[in-house]
């Protein structure tokens, strides 16, 4: 004899014509009653009885830089997750927006899941030296008339380089004192540095 632990009645789930609350018409928000709409239009379809695809899409800005397609729930990141693409990166997550649509043709639910990400910036992990998203910074040597400059941390690993006119123009120095000289600068999207500061 096999015990179930099913309930022997299920609770029906209310359809979207089926207004459980009491805020009158006039008042719902128009994104709500066009979703109610549509959800309504389409009947028994959202029962999702047929096959269910899922993409995921990563951009940059307006670029597409990756997607992925399949027929089982693709795992998402969140906002402010580091991940990898290929192998390369890291990238931060800045937006996750899911949209969820049934296919008229065939009645399935269709997933479309749409990932913002911009390159880790430069000493991200040792956080901003004040609220305008700024970060300590070091010099570590001149290349000809570029300087390497990486973040201002025992552990720092990334290291990009700049041309050392405009890093000593708009920290105020002279080129000559860089090499080993702190600054601030503040981090653009892309990652890199801009607005360069000594550390007085």
């Amino acid at each position: 004899m096999t015990t179930s632990t099913e309930p022997a009645v299920r609770a029906r789930r209310a359809r979207p014509d089926e207004r459980t609350d009491m805020m009158p018409s006039d008042q719902e928000p128009e994104v709500i009653t066009r979703i109610r709409e549509a959800s309504k239009k389409l009947g028994n379809q959202d029962d999702l009885a047929a096959p269910m695809t899922f993409d995921l899409e990563f951009r940059y800005g307006d670029i597409l830089i990756a997607g992925f397609s399949g027929s089982q729930p693709i795992p998402l990141p969140r906002g402010g997750d580091r991940v990898e693409l290929h192998g390369h990166g890291p990238l931060i997550v800045k937006r996750v927006t899911t949209d969820y649509a049934v296919n008229e043709q065939r009645g399935g639910l269709d997933v479309f899941t749409d990932v913002e990400v911009v390159p880790e910036p430069v000493g991200r992990s040792y956080g901003p030296v004040d609220g305008e998203g700024r970060v300590r910074v070091k010099v570590l040597l001149g290349i000809g008339a570029d300087v390497d400059i990486t973040a201002d941390a025992p552990d720092a690993e990334l290291v990009q380089r700049y041309p050392a006119d405009v890093v000593a123009g708009e920290a105020g120095v002279e080129v000559k004192d860089l090499p080993g000289m702190r600054l601030t600068a503040r981090v653009r999207d892309d990652g890199r540095l801009e607005e360069f500061r000594a550390v007085r």
